[in-house]
């Protein structure tokens, strides 16, 4: 040490580096034996190095790992007999040079392939379980199959989740896997696109292996944009199951992941449980992933019944505009309006906030309904009074004016803050009538077939109106300059020879209205 007149000083310390890190363990996710005929006896001794796949350390070379059974790292050696036979779990632990330890779970199938051991060890055992799905709720009607040299039983569960095999030959190696194919749609919301694209786009990460393997919508061992246009597709209805006929994927409640960041190899190996009989009834129970469901947390309890939020919309000339009277910061949304008449052109769909692109991949139009699923993980604000969706009307069909927000379909916002859901209700604009027309009556003249329509207009303007027959087609349109006060459109019976039904649209730039009409 040196101060600023150059007097210096030193003083020798002892300086000592230790390996604090712990290896990394990299085990097989279980393993199989059978018990052979020793000197000392039916048995098979298993050392715990044979669960190695690929382990490290950072000092230590690989040669130089020990594995044990326990705490113990001289515990090295297990030795196992007939009152083994079955599924055992077991921990193994990795050291290094330094004593530095990693202790993973994992599990070892006992067999008796060759019989040996006595026969009060022969017979039938019943193997059961229960399946739940991540929120313990239990799972009905779930396929579950076990296979025993390629002889295969399947069982469905109960409403309370279980199932049952009832005399099963004991001391044999069986495989155990479910599956379901049922209701795709359940807990999957636009929400979850929102947390996948965001974990896509580095925004937010996703710690819960089971999260990971939901958002692996298709399966493929990676989570993609293709994963997020199968959901979407999904929730709009242009599809109704994935491609690979599985709605829950599943695993053994008790399996413990080694690399919970990277799941996918891991389930990809234990989706199908592998297990001894043995010799007493056994239980095996499973965890069900819902493929799609990733946002659990606003399907926990934590959206409440009273979280919704209102969308207001206005009727025009060309259609229907829904907008929100409040600013908002969303993330997405999704909404299926149903309409009486086959009358919106989707081409024509419009937004003064999202972009044509993104706009039309997120619509789908079938018959009388129109569903929206939009996602934009970064934030999109709703302005004021701006168009979050226009509507457009083919009005050859009277009963455009008519809709409403489908009852069974979720009709949610997310909002920017914490991703919560909100129940979208919508709200039609409370617009005084002082600009445009209002309809006082209708006069029949039964003798010679005319009709007189008469209007209260507000003040000048040009008033429109057009007579449509009963199949769409547009019989005659006329449009005339009103003064304010009383107006009468004057029908005439030789412009609608055709007796029927027939709808009288009239319009002005301020509002409109649909007369339903019978001519004789």
């Amino acid at each position: 040490v040196e101060d600023s007149c150059g007097n210096q000083s030193n003083k020798c310390v002892a300086l000592t580096i230790r390996d604090a890190k712990s290896p990394s363990a990299a085990l097989m996710s279980g393993i199989s034996t059978s018990l052979t005929q020793m000197s000392n006896g039916i048995m098979v001794m298993v050392n715990a190095s044979i669960f190695n796949v690929s382990s490290s350390d950072n000092c230590s070379a690989a040669s130089q790992l020990i594995y044990s059974f326990s705490s113990n790292p001289n515990d090295t050696i297990r030795t196992y007999t007939c009152d083994s036979v079955g599924r055992r779990n077991v921990t193994i632990y990795v050291w290094d040079e330094a004593g530095n330890s990693t202790a993973v779970q994992t599990y070892i199938v006992i067999g008796d392939e060759s019989n040996l051991c006595p026969n009060t060890l022969t017979g039938t055992i019943n193997l059961s379980g229960i399946i739940r799905d991540q929120n313990n709720n239990l799972l009905s009607d779930v396929t579950v199959a076990i296979d025993c040299n390629g002889k295969k039983i399947e069982a469905n569960t109960s409403q309370f989740g279980s199932f049952a095999f009832n005399s099963i030959p004991k001391n044999n190696v069986y495989s155990l896997n479910a599956k379901s194919s049922e209701d795709y749609l359940h807990q999957v919301t636009t929400s979850d696109i929102v947390k996948i694209q965001k974990y896509i786009l580095g925004i937010q990460d996703i710690k819960n292996p089971y999260e990971l393997i939901a958002a692996d919508v298709d399966l493929n061992g990676s989570i993609s944009s293709r994963d997020i246009s199968d959901l979407r597709k999904l929730i709009l209805g242009s599809i109704s199951e994935f491609s690979h006929k599985k709605s829950f994927v599943f695993i053994d409640e008790k399996y413990k992941f080694n690399n919970p960041s990277q799941p996918f190899s891991e389930f990809a190996k234990n989706s199908t449980c592998t297990m001894q009989s043995g010799t007493t009834d056994q239980q095996v129970n499973f965890l069900g992933i819902k493929l799609g469901d990733v946002q659990r947390s606003t399907k926990l309890g934590i959206r409440n019944a009273i979280d919704k939020i209102a969308l207001q919309y206005r009727k025009t000339n060309n259609g229907i505009e829904i907008y929100s009277s409040e600013e908002m910061d969303i993330e997405g949304f999704q909404m299926e309006f149903l309409f009486d008449g086959l009358c919106f052109i989707k081409e024509g769909i419009q937004s003064e906030l999202i972009n044509e692109a993104n706009l039309q991949e997120s619509i789908f139009l079938q018959h009388n309904s129109l569903k929206i699923c939009f996602v934009n993980a970064k934030g999109l604000r709703i302005e004021k009074n701006k168009t979050l969706l226009f509507i457009p009307f083919q009005y050859n069909d009277p009963q455009c004016a008519i809709f409403r927000l489908s009852s069974t379909f979720s009709n949610i916002l997310i909002n920017k803050l914490n991703s919560q859901e909100f129940e979208i209700q919508l709200e039609e604009e409370n617009i005084k009538v002082d600009k445009g027309f209002t309809v006082l009556g209708i006069q029949s003249d039964p003798f010679h077939g005319n009709m007189n329509i008469r209007l209260q207009l507000f003040n000048d303007q040009q008033i429109s109106y057009s007579a449509i027959s009963n199949s769409g087609k547009i019989v005659f349109r006329k449009t005339k300059e009103g003064k304010q006060g009383i107006y009468d459109i004057h029908l005439q019976r030789e412009e609608i020879p055709i007796a029927g039904v027939y709808f009288i649209h009239i319009e002005s730039k301020f509002n409109n209205d649909i007369i339903k009409l019978n001519t004789f």
